[in-house]
């Protein structure tokens, strides 16, 4: 990740900003003043507008009120979540927190396929096939390479690209993608090395097909990729002398099915040095007590904070967050309450409902946030699943939106909606985690950790880790001298 901005705006200024602006309709009155136009909530759950200036009786008559046109009422939606989700329903649709756009970084094109650009080869397997000069689909130049495979999972179809001259020092990769039918796709491996590939560094771009990708459905996306998520593939590669790059798509493997990416172009960026020892963030899922009992005296010991994204209706139940606690977590501490989900029913893949569904939960979340004082335009992935259309329904209220896929660093993108970040699950090593920290310290990246329950003692299983682990992973941070910041404050970095 190239982080851009260093003076973000504090979870204080934010605060401070947005206090008081939670557009709250109230609920109708009895014997009530109303001017034309005011909104007020019926008792049957509709937003309404006053036809004309009126006082309302002893009870409420619809003949006096206009069902608002710009807000999504109960009575038309459908809610997965049952009761809880809509004692927070859309009384009102909640503004976004707008973030400042984020800035691109400068570039150094290395291919844009231009006329007369040499180097470019190709290979396909039987069933597979390529083109170096596809003329009716491009994002730089005159045109762009595409490839599709035969449809059995190989590695066997690539574009190659020679002739580069490559020093990585302070530098992450950029590539134009774009996947003609996604669904179908695997992953992108990408390799930095010399021309015969004996010697190469290797970077995986998670296909569509898992719901948690970075690529939209036909769409040109700008793919960056941070130095830390290259590793060692073969050989013994110098960072500093590169000359070729490799593009092997790999599909599903199911039925025959095969994927088709283009290539539009690729470019190096210089990663930003205002965090010269990188970012790290904490966040934790699903109302979670532990997140309070071990983490919360841990990173404050640090001067540090972090973002809980909870679910709503564990609350106040038995084993999780109290409401206090959350509370004192964001005004104590000066952790980010940010949004995941109302209810245990709509912890599913977003990707499985409908838009209406979706928003009606998000507005849910934006009441829920405002009624309680969190101000946060961070929001975490239910099982971290999505697709394009759920992208789009949640960057109209977010800024900031984080999956689950596990990538060991946020790549830079120029609208953070599918943020990967790396989940402390029974699975995952405290060495393995430590030697993220280091990677994205060394790389001035961020790396993001996602955090479930954390034990006093015993054997962690899945989204479960040791609370000595963490402890000691926040003192790898802290020996690193890395950037700690909350989840949305990321998508202002």
């Amino acid at each position: 990740m190239s982080i851009l901005d260093p003076k973000p705006p504090t979870r204080a200024e934010l605060t401070a900003t947005y206090a008081g602006k939670s557009d709250v309709v109230p609920k109708w009155k009895a014997t009530t003043a109303y001017a034309a136009g005011d909104k007020v909530i019926s008792p049957n759950g509709d937003i309404v507008s006053a036809k004309v200036a009126f006082t309302s009786g002893a009870s409420y008559n619809a003949a006096n009120w206009n069902t608002s046109a710009t807000y999504v009422t109960q009575s038309s939606v459908t809610d997965p979540a049952g009761p809880l989700a809509l004692n927070y329903a859309p009384r009102s649709v909640m503004p976004r927190i707008t973030s400042a756009r984020r800035r691109w970084p400068a570039f150094n094109i290395l291919a844009g396929n231009t006329t007369g650009e040499t180097g470019w080869s190709g290979f396909a397997v039987a069933g597979g096939a390529y083109s170096l000069n596809d003329t009716t689909d491009y994002a730089l130049g005159t045109h762009s390479k595409s490839l599709t495979t035969e449809g059995t999972g190989s590695y066997s179809n690539v574009i190659k690209k020679v002739g580069l001259t490559l020093d990585m020092t302070g530098k992450g990769l950029v590539v134009w993608l774009k996947a003609v039918n996604p669904t179908a796709l695997n992953l992108i491996a990408v390799d930095l090395g010399d021309d015969a590939m004996s010697n190469r560094y290797r970077a995986l771009i998670s296909g569509i097909s898992g719901k948690k990708s970075i690529l939209s459905t036909g769409e040109w996306t700008p793919v960056f990729i941070p130095w830390t998520q290259f590793s060692v593939y073969q050989g013994s590669p110098v960072k500093t002398a590169l000359t070729a790059a490799l593009f092997i798509p790999v599909d599903v493997n199911s039925g025959g099915q095969k994927a088709t990416i283009k290539i539009g172009g690729i470019a190096t960026y210089t990663e930003n040095t205002a965090y010269p020892n990188g970012v790290c963030t904490f966040s934790f899922d699903d109302s979670e007590a532990s997140a309070y009992t071990y983490a919360v005296p841990k990173l404050a010991g640090k001067g540090y904070t972090a973002t809980v994204f909870p679910i709503v209706e564990r609350i106040d139940t038995a084993t999780y967050l109290t409401m206090a606690q959350l509370k004192a977590m964001q005004n104590v501490y000066g952790w980010e309450i940010g949004a995941h989900c109302m209810t245990l029913a709509q912890h599913i893949g977003l990707d499985t409902l409908t838009t209406d569904q979706v928003k009606a939960m998000l507005n849910s979340l934006r009441q829920w946030q405002a009624d309680n004082g969190f101000i946060s335009d961070a929001f975490a992935y239910p099982i971290g699943t999505f697709s394009a259309s759920v992208i789009t329904t949640i960057s109209q209220q977010y800024a900031y939106a984080r999956t689950n896929d596990g990538n060991p660093a946020t790549p830079y993108l120029p609208q953070p909606i599918a943020a990967p970040a790396v989940s402390l699950t029974g699975t995952l090593t405290l060495a393995a985690a430590q030697a993220m920290v280091t990677a994205a310290a060394t790389n001035r990246t961020a790396i993001h950790f996602l955090c479930h329950k954390l034990l006093g003692s015993g054997t962690p299983g899945v989204n479960e880790w040791l609370a000595s682990d963490f402890n000691s992973l926040v003192d790898s941070v802290a020996a690193a001298n890395m950037t700690v910041v909350a989840a949305g404050d990321l998508a202002r970095l």
